[in-house]
């Protein structure tokens, strides 16, 4: 990348990269839990798997948001201090939930039977 004056400031495209495995990453999991919660009740009477699917496509979904707000907050410490200091765990934490609703969801389908 360039910044405003034309001098490379990332030449790895590290923060591009990691933003968009995470991007991967939790695309993947909201898939997941939808598509478990689908099955699951199937499986399983009540409300428990769509809370849990729900539970699992809205917290990646903010997990998605928020890395894509830590990217352009990387982004532009990076264009205006060429360095970078930010530790943010809250897309981690948002991550675990919807892969811990997504578990859940397995494990009813497999013992709900």
């Amino acid at each position: 990348m360039r910044s405003s004056e034309g001098e490379v400031y990332d030449l790895g495209l590290a923060v591009e990269r990691t933003a968009l495995s995470w991007q991967r990453t939790i695309l993947a999991l909201v898939v997941a839990s939808a598509v478990a919660a689908r099955y699951v009740s199937h499986q399983v009477s009540g409300l428990l798997p769509l809370v849990l699917g729900l539970s699992g496509v809205v917290s990646g979904l903010f997990a998605l948001y928020w890395v894509r707000r830590r990217y352009r907050r990387l982004n532009r410490a990076l264009i205006k201090n060429g360095d970078i200091h930010i530790a943010d765990g809250v897309p981690l934490v948002l991550v675990a939930v919807s892969l811990i609703c997504v578990g859940v969801l397995a494990a009813l389908y497999v013992f709900g039977r």
